[in-house]
């Protein structure tokens, strides 16, 4: 019977710990997607395994692993990034000569 309680207040002060990360990481967090903590094993997108607060080697791996995929993300959006600032900068400076040549046509146009 005493192992039982032992198991029990276990059980309750691992949710306690939990309940209490989750309140810091939502009073530290800058955005959105860290407000909310999951009950899961899935927080804020990085898995996490049965073993509760333990990190085992396939949860290093996970992580690894996620780190690779967001790593190639990032390059592939900063590749993106750089092209769609490429034609911003094309875009104006094109809108730029337009609006010079409509002056100029104002200009010529109107009688002096």
């Amino acid at each position: 019977m005493d192992a039982h309680h032992a198991s029990l207040g276990r059980r309750t002060l691992e949710e306690i710990r939990q309940k209490r990360a989750a309140e810091r990481l939502s009073k530290v967090s800058s955005g959105p997607d860290l407000s909310t903590a999951s009950k899961s094993n899935e927080v804020s997108g990085i898995r996490k395994s049965e073993s509760g607060s333990r990190i085992s080697e396939i949860d290093v791996g996970s992580l690894v692993s996620q780190i690779q995929d967001m790593q190639k993300k990032n390059a592939e959006l900063e590749e993106q990034r750089t092209v769609i600032s490429s034609k911003l900068q094309s875009k104006e400076a094109e809108n730029g000569m337009l609006q010079k040549r409509l002056n100029e046509l104002v200009i010529n146009a109107l009688p002096n």
